[in-house]
């Protein structure tokens, strides 16, 4: 079974438990992206999809903790039984595990069931939900590297870029950002200081002045 064969058993599954499913979510740039993102009211989950479940993939989920309440990984039903120290790394790093199944006696189609239920994470350091476009739903073919990138966040840092790039020596503080470029964010001051000052460093310089912080458009950038 390949992995985008994955997808729509999986959005389903996480379709009957209430959530909005988003796939190839690329919230951070540079080709580091989420194969499928669920939405449900403030819960965020994310699923990293594989043929098999290896170290490869746990990796991928614990890149996920930060940004997700839930991360799972979704792999095919196979006829080997998961070993008991994979078992005992999932339960410990709260990571849940999804089941496709193929077709059978009751049903024409695979299906997903949960294996393991994964642990709450009750406070995440940035949140998914800003980054994605509530007008670009799942594509039907997640888990290729074949188009379906959300990219609201991209949207936002060119306006941002362009703002401040039209006054290069000119220190902006963050309420001055806010009131020209409409952002994705559902908090943008705390949501959009955090991105400038970690995720943007490479055009975007900072400084702190009587406890504020101020931006500007680094020059020499691209």
């Amino acid at each position: 079974m390949k992995e985008c064969q994955l997808f729509v058993p999986v959005k389903t599954f996480l379709e009957q438990a209430g959530y909005t499913v988003y796939s190839e979510v690329c919230p951070f740039g540079g080709g580091w992206r989420a194969d499928v993102v669920g939405i449900s009211g403030k819960i965020v989950t994310v699923v990293e999809m594989k043929k098999s479940l290896n170290f490869e993939v746990i990796h991928q989920a614990l890149q996920w903790k930060p940004y997700a309440h839930h991360v799972y990984i979704a792999i095919p039903r196979g006829r080997k039984w998961i070993h008991p120290y994979v078992k005992k790394l999932l339960l410990q790093e709260g990571i849940g595990l999804i089941e496709v199944h193929p077709p059978n006696h009751l049903t024409s189609e695979p299906f997903a069931a949960g294996y393991l239920t994964p642990k709450l994470t009750r406070s995440i350091q940035s949140d998914l939900r800003d980054f994605i476009g509530h007008d670009v739903l799942a594509n039907p073919v997640g888990g290729t590297n074949e188009g379906g990138y959300v990219t609201p966040y991209k949207r936002t840092m060119e306006q941002v870029k362009t703002l401040l790039r039209r006054k290069p020596r000119k220190w902006f503080s963050l309420n001055e950002i806010i009131e020209e470029v409409h952002t994705h964010y559902h908090s943008p001051k705390s949501s959009l200081a955090q991105a400038l000052l970690s995720l943007e460093k490479d055009w975007c310089e900072t400084k702190l002045e009587n406890r504020r912080r101020y931006y500007r458009y680094k020059e020499g950038s691209q």
